[in-house]
């Protein structure tokens, strides 16, 4: 029998694990996080159509749980499941899992992804004129044929 495995995306912060798993119309998903260890089992509409999905991730390193409830945090849509795991020391990982081979099915979700060089916060926004410096003026001008001036004469 072949055991298939749903896409899961992922991505960090210095704080947290996100998990994206791909898988439409999940039922009763089955989570157990286990200090550096995550299971998953679900049926639902993934790649290889209506079956049953399973995973199991060893982790990077150890991630937080408290003796009554787990620091994770588990939402079910119905096109896809998320899954947010609170690390124990705020460090960035070098990569998920425990193994430096990943398997074919874990890819990074590059719309959460986020960089240790990204120090500034989420709603930063970026100056086009000083991360390209020369390029408005001769997009400008190629546009328009002339760059205004200060003075707002164009310059030729």
């Amino acid at each position: 029998m072949v055991i298939l495995s749903p896409f899961v995306y992922w991505a960090q912060t210095s704080k947290i694990i996100s998990l994206k798993i791909d898988l439409r119309n999940a039922e009763k998903p089955n989570i157990d996080v286990i200090e550096n260890n995550i299971k998953f089992s679900a049926q639902g509409f993934g790649a290889h159509g209506f079956s049953n999905y399973v995973f199991n991730l060893d982790l990077f390193a150890s991630i937080k749980l408290s003796k009554d409830e787990q620091k994770t945090t588990v939402k079910v849509y119905e096109n896809r499941i998320e899954v947010v795991l609170e690390k124990n020391e705020a460090a960035w990982w070098p990569r998920l899992t425990a193994q430096p081979q990943k398997p074919a099915w874990l890819k990074i979700n590059f719309d959460q992804w986020k960089t240790e060089d990204d120090g500034g916060s989420e709603e930063e926004t970026r100056d086009v004129m000083k991360d390209y410096p020369g390029m408005y003026d001769k997009l400008y001008k190629e546009e328009f044929g002339y760059r205004k001036g200060k003075l707002g004469f164009p310059n030729c």
